[in-house]
């Protein structure tokens, strides 16, 4: 089985593709949409792993280009997941859509589909996931953050604070 794996986060991808190699799966890597493409030209990869939020880039327009390549089954990856977007990802095909930081394990079970064994998650790391994005898409400037999330700024801090970031 071929697993085509789309993440910027070198490190990340780096130990699930060393993991899923060791399980006598064939593996091929990119970090964004052209090194997809690139990869797409040679190989039609049997189930993709695609990160939400590459650098430049949104993970679903990513999906929509290894789905159209004719690959079987795609999960979406993401560590500031949200309901929408992973609404967004099913309706597009992705099978899944799972939060980092994942096990291969985990991986394989979310290829499974197999709804009983994942756990959802609660509203306060919904809460958490949606102020760690909105923090991350404003470079971490806490007085815009707290704007934009209708918060005053020293409750956000505290708030960072209580989760020790």
């Amino acid at each position: 089985m071929k697993y085509l794996l789309v993440d910027d986060d070198l490190t990340f991808r780096a130990r699930l593709a060393r993991s899923l190699i060791s399980r006598g799966f064939s593996v091929f890597e990119a970090d964004g949409i052209s090194e997809t493409k690139e990869i797409l030209s040679n190989v039609i990869p049997d189930r993709a792993v695609i990160d939400l939020k590459l650098k430049s880039e949104w993970g679903l327009s990513v999906l929509k280009e290894i789905l159209n390549s004719g690959c079987k089954e795609a999960v979406i990856l993401s560590g500031y997941g949200s309901i929408p977007s992973a609404v967004e990802a099913l309706k597009l095909g992705a099978i899944n859509f799972l939060s980092k930081p994942i096990t291969v394990d985990e991986l394989l079970e979310g290829f499974m589909g197999n709804p009983q064994n994942q756990r959802i998650p609660t509203l306060d790391e919904y809460e958490w996931e949606y102020i760690l994005r909105t923090l991350n898409e404003n470079d971490g400037n806490i007085t815009k953050t707290a704007k934009i999330l209708g918060v005053h700024r020293q409750a956000l801090q505290r708030k960072l604070r209580e989760r020790h970031f």
